[in-house]
C-alpha cells in the first residue's frame, strides 16, 4: 500500500486595501463614426468579456437613420460594426444577451410597420446578424426603451404606445422568439412613458417612466408587476416642476435604484438649474432616500450601474463646467449605494468644447467600467458627432490571495424534450454561482469541459463571471446546442471556477444525452468512462496499483445483461472476480429512456502485471458487436519521494532549489534498476509574510512546528524517483543545514 503524500501548506500575503476616493484611470479612450453622425443608446459586456455598443447611425450607406450595433474587443478594436433598417429612420435604444449567446435590441422604426412610429424589436447573432425581427404597435406612435431576459428565460420590452389615443406605458412579454405571452398598459389623459425595467430579487418587475399625471408637468413614476403583469405596487416621484428619470437598477440588497435629473427646487436641494436626481426604494417602491448632483447649471444622468461594493455609478452631462458653459461635458459620479453620499467625481469632466456626454455604462467582468456617448470635439478626436467610447482601470484590484470559498450549486437542465437533446435542438444549463466563504472573490472565470468529448455537442467555452462578493451570488443561464450528431452519446458537462485568488472548483459530472434527428435500427454502443479519453487522450495511463477500476457506458435499443460483456486483458478473456460481485451492471431493470434506448454502466475491477497492459470491453447483443478499443495501462510499483523544506528564514533557503537539482543530480548515473525515468526537481514559489494570524498558527501547527516570531518562508521540493532513496548530505552543506526544519515522504 502506497503511503500518502505530505501536504504542502501554501503561506500568502494578505496586504489590506482602502476604498478609493478619486475616479479610477482611464485605461483607454476611442471614437467610431462615419461620414456623418452616429450616438450610442446602450452598452453591455457579453459573456466572454468583449464590448458591444447600440445605437444609431446616418453614415452611409444609411439611407435615413439606422440602427448600429458594433462588437468591440476589450482594448477597444474593432471586431464588426452592423447596421439595421430600411428608407426610414430607425434606432436601437436598448439590447440585452440572452441565455442562447445571442443579442436582442429594442427601440423603434418608421421603415416598417403599421404606424407612424413603430415598436421594433430584434433578435441578432454573435457575428451580428439577423435571426429574426418584429414591428409591434397601433396606427400612431410607439416605441420600446428598454429591454431584459427575466430569469424565466423570457423577454420583456417596455416603452410606450398610443394605441389607446394618448400616449400611454406599454409593457410587452414575449417568448424568447418575439411571441407574445401578455401585455400591459398603464396611464391616464397626459404623457405616460416607460424609460427602464429591472428584474428586482422578488423575481417582480420594477418599471419607472414619466408621468403628466403627478404634482408637476413632468414626474418620475415607478410600479412593480408580477409575472403575470399585475400590479403590485407604485409610486410617484418629483416636485410642481418637472423630472425625468433614464435608468433603473435592481439593488443587490433589495428594492431599485432610479437615476435622471430634477428640476431644483427647495422640496430636492437642488444646486443648479436642473440637478442630476438617484431615487433610492425599498422592493415595494417607497423611497428609502433620494439626492440630487451637480453645479449651478444644468445636469443629469443617462444611466447608472452598481458596483460590487453596492455603490452607484451615474454617467450623463453637466454644463456646470464653466461659468456660461453652452455645450455640455460628460459628468460621471459615484454615490454610496446605502446613503447617497458622494464619494468620488470625474474631474476634470471628459470631453473638449463641443458637446459630450455619456449616455450608458456597463461594469465588466474585471470590475472596470466602460462609458458610451458620443461627442463633436476635436479634442477628443472627432470629426463630426462620433460615437465616444472610455474604458476605465478597475476600481479595486484584489490585494489578497487567501482562499475563498466559491460553489456551484443549483444545478439543472431545462429545454430537452424527452430526456435527450435531438440534433438541431437547443437546451439551457442553469446553475448558480456562490460565494458561502469570508473572502471576497475577484475575476472569476467560468470554464465548461465536455469529458466525453462529444462530437456536435456545442456550449460556451468560457463565461468571466466577475466579482462576487461575500454572500452573494449569480445566476447562469448558458446554451446546450446539438448541431451535427454523428451518433448517440452522453456529454458530460463539467463546471469548472477559477478566481483571482487561483482557487479552483468544479461541479459533479452533469450528464447529458444527444442523438441524431434519425436514430438507426439495431442500434449498439459502448465508450470508455474510467479511464476517459478526455483526461488521458493517448489512451494510456500510468498506475501504481496492481488493482485498477474500470467504467464503460453501453447503449441498446435492446436490453443487455451482465453476460454480455466481456473484458479483455492483454488480448485474451478476464473473467477473474467475475461471479465475486467484481463487475457490476446497471441499471438491471432494463428501463427505457425517453428516446427508446437502454443505458447501461458496466463496471469491473481488472488485476493487472507489472509494465504494459491492454485493456478492451466488448459488447454484444444478439446481432451486433461493438469494442471499446484498447486503453494501455502501465503498472509500476516504484514510489515518488517529496521533499518539503519549511523553518525560520534563513539566508540558505535561498539555495534550495540548487539543493532539489543536486539530489536529484546524484542519481543521474544509476543502472536502472532502482528507477526507469528522469528525475525532476523544483522548488514551489517562495512567500514571505508576517507571522501572527489565526491561519498562521494553523498551518503551523499542522507542519508540526511552533510559530516563529518574524517572517517565515516555506518551499515545496519535489523529486520524481520510482524507486526506494536515502539522501545523504554532502559533508559542505552540513553546517548550513542545522537551521532548517526537513520532512521526507516516501510516498505516490
Amino acid at each position: 500500500m502506497m503511503k500518502k503524500i505530505l501536504v504542502l501548506l501554501c503561506i500568502i500575503p494578505v496586504l489590506a486595501h482602502g476604498q478609493t476616493k478619486e475616479a479610477p484611470n482611464v485605461t483607454w479612450k476611442n471614437i467610431y463614426g462615419g461620414k456623418k453622425s452616429e450616438a450610442a443608446h446602450c452598452v453591455i459586456s457579453n459573456y466572454v468579456g468583449q464590448i458591444l455598443v447600440a445605437g444609431e447611425t446616418n453614415s452611409p450607406p444609411a439611407q435615413k437613420t439606422d440602427g448600429f450595433l458594433m462588437l468591440l474587443g476589450p482594448k477597444g478594436d474593432t471586431i464588426f460594426q452592423k447596421m439595421y433598417g430600411g428608407a426610414g429612420d430607425d434606432v436601437v435604444e436598448a439590447m440585452v444577451q440572452t441565455y442562447d449567446g445571442n443579442f436582442v435590441l429594442a427601440g423603434h422604426t418608421n421603415s416598417f410597420g403599421n404606424g407612424q412610429t413603430d415598436a421594433w424589436i430584434l433578435k441578432v447573432n454573435e457575428l451580428g446578424d439577423t435571426l429574426w425581427q418584429r414591428t409591434l404597435g397601433s396606427r400612431g406612435d410607439d416605441e420600446f426603451r428598454d429591454v431584459i431576459q427575466t430569469s424565466d428565460g423570457h423577454l420583456v420590452a417596455v416603452g410606450s404606445t398610443s394605441a389607446n389615443g394618448r400616449e400611454d406605458t406599454w409593457v410587452y412579454k414575449m417568448y424568447d422568439d418575439g411571441e407574445l405571452i401578455w401585455q400591459q398598459t398603464f396611464g391616464n389623459r397626459g404623457l405616460d412613458k416607460a424609460t427602464g425595467i429591472a428584474e428586482g430579487k422578488d423575481g417582480n418587475y420594477g418599471i419607472t417612466g414619466i408621468t403628466s399625471s403627478g404634482k408637476g408637468s413632468r414626474n418620475i413614476w415607478l410600479f412593480v408587476l408580477n409575472k403575470e403583469g399585475k400590479p403590485q405596487y407604485h409610486q410617484l416621484f418629483g416636485s410642481r416642476q418637472y423630472d425625468e428619470v433614464f435608468s433603473i437598477v435592481a439593488t443587490t440588497g433589495g428594492g431599485y435604484a432610479l437615476a435622471g435629473y430634477a428640476k431644483t427646487v427647495s422640496e430636492n436641494q437642488g444646486s443648479g438649474l436642473k440637478d442630476m436626481w438617484v431615487i433610492k426604494t425599498d422592493f415595494d417602491a417607497q423611497e428609502i432616500w433620494s439626492k440630487t448632483y451637480g453645479g449651478k447649471s444644468n445636469e443629469g444622468a443617462f444611466d447608472m450601474v452598481e458596483t460590487p461594493d453596492g455603490g452607484l455609478v451615474l454617467a450623463g452631462y453637466t454644463y456646470s463646467h464653466v461659468m456660461g458653459a453652452n455645450t455640455p461635458k460628460a459628468m460621471l459620479i459615484k454615490v454610496q449605494g446605502q446613503t447617497g453620499k458622494l464619494i468620488w467625481e470625474q474631474k476634470p469632466e471628459f470631453g473638449g468644447t463641443g458637446t459630450d456626454e455619456l449616455h450608458a455604462l456597463v461594469l465588466m467582468p474585471d470590475g472596470s467600467l466602460v462609458l458610451a456617448g458620443q461627442t463633436d470635439s476635436k479634442q477628443e478626436g472627432a470629426k463630426n458627432q462620433d460615437i465616444w467610447v472610455i474604458r476605465l482601470d478597475p476600481e479595486y484590484i484584489p490585494t489578497t490571495t487567501l482562499e475563498t470559498n466559491v460553489v456551484v450549486k443549483d444545478i439543472q437542465i431545462k429545454g430537452i424534450k424527452n430526456g435527450v437533446l435531438t440534433e438541431n435542438d437547443e437546451a439551457y444549463l442553469l446553475f448558480t454561482l456562490e460565494n458561502s466563504g469570508t473572502q471576497d472573490a475577484y475575476a472569476i472565470d467560468i470554464a465548461l469541459l465536455d469529458k466525453a468529448g462529444v462530437p456536435g455537442f456545442s456550449f460556451p467555452k468560457v463565461v468571466r463571471a466577475g466579482f462576487l462578493g461575500v454572500g452573494q451570488s449569480k445566476k447562469f443561464n448558458l446554451p446546450l446546442r446539438a448541431k451535427k450528431v454523428e451518433k448517440v452519446a452522453t456529454a458530460r458537462l463539467e463546471i469548472q471556477y477559477s478566481d483571482e485568488s487561483r482557487t479552483r472548483g468544479k461541479s459533479g459530472e452533469i450528464p447529458v444525452t444527444v442523438q441524431p434527428a434519425v436514430v438507426p435500427s439495431n442500434f449498439l454502443q459502448i465508450e470508455w468512462v474510467k479511464p476517459g479519453r478526455e483526461e488521458f487522450p493517448t489512451g494510456k495511463k500510468d498506475v501504481k496499483m496492481e488493482k485498477v477500476s474500470i467504467k464503460v457506458l453501453a447503449r441498446s435499443d435492446k436490453p443487455l445483461k451482465r453476460g454480455d460483456f466481456t473484458v479483455y486483458l492483454n488480448g485474451n478473456p478476464y473473467n477473474v472476480g467475475q461471479k465475486s460481485g467484481e463487475a457490476g451492471l446497471r441499471p438491471k431493470n432494463n428501463q427505457q429512456d425517453a428516446s427508446g434506448m437502454y443505458l447501461y454502466t458496466y463496471t469491473s475491477l481488472i488485476t493487472v502485471g507489472l509494465g504494459t497492459n491492454e485493456l478492451e470491453v466488448v459488447v454484444a447483443n444478439d446481432a451486433k458487436k461493438e469494442s471499446t478499443g484498447k486503453f494501455t495501462i502501465v503498472y509500476n510499483d516504484k514510489p515518488n519521494l517529496h521533499v518539503i523544506s519549511l523553518g525560520i528564514q534563513h539566508d540558505d533557503l535561498l539555495f534550495t532549489t540548487k539543493d532539489a537539482q543536486d539530489f536529484a543530480a546524484s542519481f543521474q548515473k544509476q543502472d536502472g534498476g532502482v528507477f526507469d525515468k528522469g528525475l525532476h526537481a523544483h522548488a514551489h514559489q517562495r512567500r514571505q509574510y508576517e507571522g501572527g494570524s489565526d491561519t498562521d498558527r494553523r498551518r503551523y501547527h499542522q507542519a508540526g512546528l511552533r510559530r516563529p516570531e518574524g517572517k517565515i518562508q516555506l518551499y515545496h521540493l519535489r523529486a520524481r524517483f520510482p524507486g526506494t532513496v536515502h539522501f545523504i548530505a554532502r559533508q559542505e552543506r552540513q553546517q548550513l543545514i542545522q537551521n532548517r526544519t526537513h520532512r521526507f515522504c516516501n510516498g505516490g
